[in-house]
Protein backbone atom coordinates (compact mmCIF):
# COMPACT_ATOMS: atom_id res chain seq x y z
CA UNK A 1 0.00 0.00 0.00
CA UNK A 2 1.37 3.38 -0.98
CA UNK A 3 1.89 5.92 1.76
CA UNK A 4 2.14 8.89 -0.66
CA UNK A 5 -0.75 11.27 -0.23
CA UNK A 6 -2.74 12.02 -3.38
CA UNK A 7 -2.21 15.41 -5.04
CA UNK A 8 -4.92 17.76 -3.88
CA UNK A 9 -3.41 21.11 -4.95
CA UNK A 10 -4.31 22.31 -8.42
CA UNK A 11 -1.30 23.13 -10.59
CA UNK A 12 -0.44 26.80 -10.94
CA UNK A 13 -1.65 28.64 -13.99
CA UNK A 14 0.83 28.77 -16.82
CA UNK A 15 0.30 32.47 -17.37
CA UNK A 16 -0.15 35.52 -15.18
CA UNK A 17 -2.10 38.75 -15.55
CA UNK A 18 0.69 40.95 -14.17
CA UNK A 19 4.10 42.09 -15.36
CA UNK A 20 6.93 44.19 -13.99
CA UNK A 21 6.00 47.88 -14.11
CA UNK A 22 9.22 49.04 -15.79
CA UNK A 23 8.58 46.76 -18.79
CA UNK A 24 5.01 47.96 -19.15
CA UNK A 25 6.22 51.56 -18.90
CA UNK A 26 8.76 50.98 -21.68
CA UNK A 27 6.11 49.50 -23.95
CA UNK A 28 3.87 52.48 -23.23
CA UNK A 29 6.64 54.88 -24.21
CA UNK A 30 7.07 52.98 -27.46
CA UNK A 31 3.37 53.39 -28.24
CA UNK A 32 3.70 57.12 -27.59
CA UNK A 33 6.43 57.32 -30.22
CA UNK A 34 9.38 57.85 -27.88
CA UNK A 35 12.55 56.97 -29.77
CA UNK A 36 15.34 58.26 -27.52
CA UNK A 37 15.81 58.61 -23.76
CA UNK A 38 18.71 60.70 -22.44
CA UNK A 39 20.26 60.23 -19.03
CA UNK A 40 22.71 58.40 -16.80
CA UNK A 41 22.76 55.08 -15.04
CA UNK A 42 21.90 54.87 -11.34
CA UNK A 43 20.81 52.20 -8.92
CA UNK A 44 17.35 53.75 -8.48
CA UNK A 45 16.56 53.40 -12.21
CA UNK A 46 18.33 50.11 -12.89
CA UNK A 47 15.05 48.23 -13.40
CA UNK A 48 13.91 50.78 -15.98
CA UNK A 49 17.27 50.61 -17.75
CA UNK A 50 16.95 46.83 -17.94
CA UNK A 51 13.60 47.24 -19.67
CA UNK A 52 15.00 49.88 -22.04
CA UNK A 53 17.77 47.49 -23.04
CA UNK A 54 15.16 45.04 -24.33
CA UNK A 55 13.08 47.65 -26.20
CA UNK A 56 13.39 49.62 -29.42
CA UNK A 57 14.02 52.85 -27.50
CA UNK A 58 17.59 54.11 -27.69
CA UNK A 59 19.17 55.12 -24.40
CA UNK A 60 21.83 57.83 -24.78
CA UNK A 61 24.14 57.83 -21.77
CA UNK A 62 26.02 61.08 -21.23
CA UNK A 63 28.88 62.03 -18.90
CA UNK A 64 26.80 64.46 -16.84
CA UNK A 65 23.10 64.95 -16.12
CA UNK A 66 23.21 68.57 -17.29
CA UNK A 67 24.44 67.37 -20.68
CA UNK A 68 21.57 64.87 -20.81
CA UNK A 69 19.04 67.60 -19.99
CA UNK A 70 20.35 69.90 -22.72
CA UNK A 71 20.38 66.97 -25.16
CA UNK A 72 16.72 66.21 -24.40
CA UNK A 73 15.97 69.92 -24.83
CA UNK A 74 17.70 70.01 -28.20
CA UNK A 75 15.99 66.81 -29.33
CA UNK A 76 12.58 68.32 -28.57
CA UNK A 77 13.45 71.51 -30.47
CA UNK A 78 14.67 69.58 -33.52
CA UNK A 79 11.91 66.96 -33.74
CA UNK A 80 8.89 68.63 -32.15
CA UNK A 81 8.43 65.63 -29.86
CA UNK A 82 8.75 65.79 -26.07
CA UNK A 83 12.27 65.13 -24.87
CA UNK A 84 12.56 62.35 -22.29
CA UNK A 85 15.18 62.65 -19.55
CA UNK A 86 16.09 59.91 -17.07
CA UNK A 87 17.98 60.88 -13.93
CA UNK A 88 19.22 59.30 -10.73
CA UNK A 89 18.09 60.60 -7.35
CA UNK A 90 19.70 63.41 -5.35
CA UNK A 91 22.77 64.84 -7.12
CA UNK A 92 21.67 63.37 -10.43
CA UNK A 93 18.40 65.27 -10.30
CA UNK A 94 19.97 68.53 -9.16
CA UNK A 95 22.64 68.35 -11.87
CA UNK A 96 19.92 68.42 -14.53
CA UNK A 97 18.25 71.57 -13.14
CA UNK A 98 19.89 73.99 -15.59
CA UNK A 99 18.85 72.10 -18.71
CA UNK A 100 15.30 71.52 -17.48
CA UNK A 101 14.92 75.16 -16.41
CA UNK A 102 16.17 76.27 -19.83
CA UNK A 103 13.47 74.14 -21.47
CA UNK A 104 10.86 75.66 -19.17
CA UNK A 105 11.84 79.23 -20.03
CA UNK A 106 11.73 78.47 -23.78
CA UNK A 107 8.47 76.46 -23.58
CA UNK A 108 10.03 73.19 -24.70
CA UNK A 109 8.07 69.98 -23.93
CA UNK A 110 10.03 67.57 -21.75
CA UNK A 111 9.22 64.67 -19.42
CA UNK A 112 11.74 64.07 -16.64
CA UNK A 113 11.68 60.60 -15.06
CA UNK A 114 13.62 60.62 -11.80
CA UNK A 115 14.45 57.65 -9.62
CA UNK A 116 14.04 58.00 -5.87
CA UNK A 117 14.77 56.02 -2.73
CA UNK A 118 12.54 53.06 -1.97
CA UNK A 119 9.13 54.09 -0.72
CA UNK A 120 9.56 52.05 2.47
CA UNK A 121 12.73 54.05 3.28
CA UNK A 122 11.08 57.48 3.14
CA UNK A 123 11.97 59.42 6.26
CA UNK A 124 14.66 56.99 7.40
CA UNK A 125 17.51 59.01 5.90
CA UNK A 126 18.88 56.47 3.42
CA UNK A 127 21.73 57.29 1.06
CA UNK A 128 21.11 60.52 -0.93
CA UNK A 129 17.56 61.08 0.31
CA UNK A 130 16.45 64.73 0.32
CA UNK A 131 14.89 65.92 3.59
CA UNK A 132 14.42 69.65 3.11
CA UNK A 133 10.90 70.33 4.38
CA UNK A 134 9.47 66.84 4.39
CA UNK A 135 10.61 63.26 3.87
CA UNK A 136 11.79 62.32 0.36
CA UNK A 137 10.97 65.72 -1.13
CA UNK A 138 13.56 65.92 -3.89
CA UNK A 139 10.77 66.61 -6.39
CA UNK A 140 10.09 69.97 -4.71
CA UNK A 141 13.37 71.29 -6.13
CA UNK A 142 11.79 71.29 -9.58
CA UNK A 143 8.50 72.86 -8.57
CA UNK A 144 9.47 76.51 -9.36
CA UNK A 145 10.11 75.83 -13.05
CA UNK A 146 8.11 72.69 -13.93
CA UNK A 147 4.52 72.74 -15.12
CA UNK A 148 3.68 69.86 -12.79
CA UNK A 149 5.57 67.68 -10.32
CA UNK A 150 4.35 64.16 -9.64
CA UNK A 151 5.54 61.59 -7.12
CA UNK A 152 4.33 58.04 -7.68
CA UNK A 153 3.65 56.57 -4.26
CA UNK A 154 1.76 53.51 -5.56
CA UNK A 155 2.50 51.44 -8.64
CA UNK A 156 -1.20 51.59 -9.55
CA UNK A 157 -0.82 55.36 -10.05
CA UNK A 158 2.04 55.03 -12.56
CA UNK A 159 -0.08 54.68 -15.76
CA UNK A 160 -2.26 57.67 -14.96
CA UNK A 161 0.68 59.84 -13.95
CA UNK A 162 2.64 59.05 -17.11
CA UNK A 163 -0.35 59.78 -19.32
CA UNK A 164 -0.88 63.12 -17.61
CA UNK A 165 2.82 63.96 -17.76
CA UNK A 166 3.07 63.61 -21.54
CA UNK A 167 -0.21 65.41 -22.06
CA UNK A 168 0.67 68.37 -19.84
CA UNK A 169 4.17 68.66 -21.29
CA UNK A 170 2.63 69.42 -24.69
CA UNK A 171 -0.71 71.04 -23.84
CA UNK A 172 -1.18 74.79 -23.55
CA UNK A 173 2.20 76.41 -23.09
CA UNK A 174 4.64 73.47 -23.43
CA UNK A 175 7.18 72.82 -20.71
CA UNK A 176 8.84 70.18 -18.55
CA UNK A 177 6.96 67.82 -16.24
CA UNK A 178 8.70 65.81 -13.50
CA UNK A 179 7.69 62.27 -12.56
CA UNK A 180 9.43 61.08 -9.38
CA UNK A 181 9.34 57.26 -9.07
CA UNK A 182 10.71 55.33 -6.07
CA UNK A 183 13.10 52.51 -6.87
CA UNK A 184 10.80 49.74 -5.68
CA UNK A 185 7.88 50.96 -7.82
CA UNK A 186 9.84 50.20 -10.98
CA UNK A 187 10.11 46.55 -9.92
CA UNK A 188 6.59 45.99 -8.62
CA UNK A 189 3.99 43.97 -10.49
CA UNK A 190 1.29 45.75 -12.44
CA UNK A 191 -1.72 44.55 -14.41
CA UNK A 192 -0.79 43.92 -18.03
CA UNK A 193 -3.60 46.19 -19.26
CA UNK A 194 -2.92 49.01 -16.77
CA UNK A 195 -1.46 51.37 -19.36
CA UNK A 196 -4.10 50.47 -21.93
CA UNK A 197 -6.76 51.95 -19.67
CA UNK A 198 -5.10 55.36 -19.95
CA UNK A 199 -4.82 56.13 -23.63
CA UNK A 200 -2.77 59.08 -24.80
CA UNK A 201 -4.73 62.13 -25.86
CA UNK A 202 -2.42 62.66 -28.80
CA UNK A 203 -0.26 65.64 -29.59
CA UNK A 204 -2.17 68.83 -28.76
CA UNK A 205 -0.32 70.94 -31.31
CA UNK A 206 -1.63 74.47 -31.46
CA UNK A 207 -2.35 75.89 -34.90
CA UNK A 208 -3.26 79.57 -35.07
CA UNK A 209 -6.06 80.27 -37.51
CA UNK A 210 -5.65 83.04 -40.05
CA UNK A 211 -8.34 85.17 -38.48
CA UNK A 212 -6.96 84.74 -34.97
CA UNK A 213 -3.41 85.48 -36.06
CA UNK A 214 -4.48 88.55 -38.00
CA UNK A 215 -6.28 89.91 -34.95
CA UNK A 216 -3.13 89.48 -32.86
CA UNK A 217 -0.76 91.01 -35.45
CA UNK A 218 0.47 94.46 -34.71
CA UNK A 219 2.76 96.75 -36.69
CA UNK A 220 6.32 96.14 -35.49
CA UNK A 221 7.74 98.88 -33.34
CA UNK A 222 11.28 98.02 -34.48
CA UNK A 223 12.29 96.62 -37.90
CA UNK A 224 13.30 93.22 -36.56
CA UNK A 225 11.52 90.01 -35.51
CA UNK A 226 12.88 87.05 -33.57
CA UNK A 227 10.40 84.14 -33.40
CA UNK A 228 10.23 82.17 -30.20
CA UNK A 229 10.76 78.44 -30.06
CA UNK A 230 7.04 77.81 -29.56
CA UNK A 231 6.21 79.75 -32.74
CA UNK A 232 8.76 77.82 -34.79
CA UNK A 233 7.40 74.56 -33.46
CA UNK A 234 3.67 75.19 -33.93
CA UNK A 235 3.65 77.19 -37.18
CA UNK A 236 4.45 75.25 -40.35
CA UNK A 237 7.11 76.60 -42.77
CA UNK A 238 4.57 77.84 -45.40
CA UNK A 239 2.71 79.78 -42.74
CA UNK A 240 5.92 81.22 -41.32
CA UNK A 241 6.94 82.45 -44.76
CA UNK A 242 3.60 84.26 -45.11
CA UNK A 243 4.19 85.86 -41.72
CA UNK A 244 7.57 87.05 -42.91
CA UNK A 245 6.13 88.62 -46.03
CA UNK A 246 3.37 90.34 -44.10
CA UNK A 247 5.67 91.68 -41.42
CA UNK A 248 7.98 93.31 -43.99
CA UNK A 249 10.90 93.24 -41.58
CA UNK A 250 14.00 91.05 -41.22
CA UNK A 251 13.70 87.92 -39.13
CA UNK A 252 16.35 86.51 -36.85
CA UNK A 253 16.57 82.76 -36.34
CA UNK A 254 18.45 80.81 -33.70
Amino acid sequence: MSTVAPTTIAPAASHTNTRIASYLLTEYLERLGVEVVFGLCGHTVIAFLDALGKSKIRFVSTRHEQVAAHAADGYARATGKPGVLLTHLGPGLTNACTGVANAALDSIPMVVIAGDVQSYYHGRHPHQEFNLHQDADQSQIYRPFCKRVYRVDRVADLPRVMERAFHLAQAGRPGPVLVDIPMDVFSEDLAVDAFSRHRSRGQPWIRLSRSRSSRRSRPPSIPCCMPAAAFCRHVQPPSSRRWRRRSRCPWLTR
